[in-house]
């Protein structure tokens, strides 16, 4: 009972902290509903409440996320308009007949000044072999409060920072093993990653973490069910130089670009600077 006592105490400080830091403080509530019926349906999901002295509307990221939150409950109850009794009766095992909903949120993430929120999405088809998980993203600028672009609007070369995501992805992704059996036998195989990593349409799901944007992928998406859900983080590095600036600055990302300056090129012979090797250099950061 202590050990758990001081866990708990363990979690209380770190999120103190993390409030004092961050200028947020938050707490959750929940969704639930249920109906009994051919099929039924269970809906359970965690809604995050924000709030802050430091960033005003804060507020409305909650209502942002309890929409998307009640827009699937809907969803849901609309199951009710649609019963089957050739497929299920109440004989039936009342798990089997019953579709199933729960969203579960991860701690927030604040970079810089972006807000970032994942669900992990659990579900299960009334009758279907087996459970499903997946994934669902929030963005947010935090000053102004607004949702951010999509990642491929982020960018001023979107083409480069597609190129440059798609091959640390599928070198990270490549590297992951079965945990037993053969230690060099891939999890992934490396058509499925290719085709779940094609355009920017299959990397809709990401969050902006300390070391790099987050990518989540749901079973089916890179690989087997089997294989379960993945991840994999794509360094800043990777990708700050293909940024907008305004995006760089939100997320405190620093980035120098040296241009050769016309004085400079013209002392070197008008040669780009490869005759003298010329030094004078102008940079250009990811601050405004």
């Amino acid at each position: 009972m202590e050990a758990i006592e001081h866990q708990f105490q363990e979690v209380q400080a770190a999120s103190i902290a993390w409030s004092k830091e961050s200028g947020i403080s938050v707490s959750k509530s929940y969704v639930r509903d249920e109906w009994n019926g051919l099929p039924g349906y269970a809906f359970n999901a965690e809604v995050p409440h924000f709030s802050s002295n430091r960033y005003a509307n804060l507020g409305d990221v909650t209502d942002v996320v309890r929409g998307y939150i009640k827009s699937n409950l809907l969803r849901e109850r609309a199951g009710i308009i649609d019963q089957s009794g050739s497929h299920f009766n109440f004989g039936d095992e009342r798990t089997r007949r019953t579709n199933t909903w729960d969203a579960y949120c991860g701690d927030p993430i604040v970079r810089g000044r972006v807000l970032s929120l994942v669900y992990t999405i659990a579900w299960y088809g009334a009758g279907a072999a087996h459970p499903n998980t997946g994934y669902h993203t929030f963005n947010f600028l935090l000053d102004p409060l607004c949702e951010a672009d999509e990642l491929q609007f982020m960018m001023s070369k979107p083409e480069a920072a597609l190129a440059a995501i798609q091959t640390h992805l599928f070198d990270e992704l490549s590297k992951l093993k079965w945990e037993e059996g053969d230690d060099d036998e891939p999890l992934l195989e490396p058509d499925m990653i290719r085709a779940g990593i094609e355009d920017w349409d299959s990397l809709c799901k990401y969050v902006f973490a300390d070391d790099g944007v987050r990518f989540m992928f749901s079973p089916y998406h890179v690989g087997s069910y089997a294989a379960g859900p993945q991840s994999a983080t794509v360094p800043y590095e990777a990708i700050k130089p293909f940024m907008r600036d305004i995006y760089r600055s939100a997320l405190d990302l620093y980035y120098t670009e040296e241009i050769l300056t016309p004085e400079a090129d013209a002392s070197a012979g008008g040669n780009n600077g490869k005759a003298l090797g010329a030094k004078e250099l102008t940079s250009r950061t990811g601050r405004p």
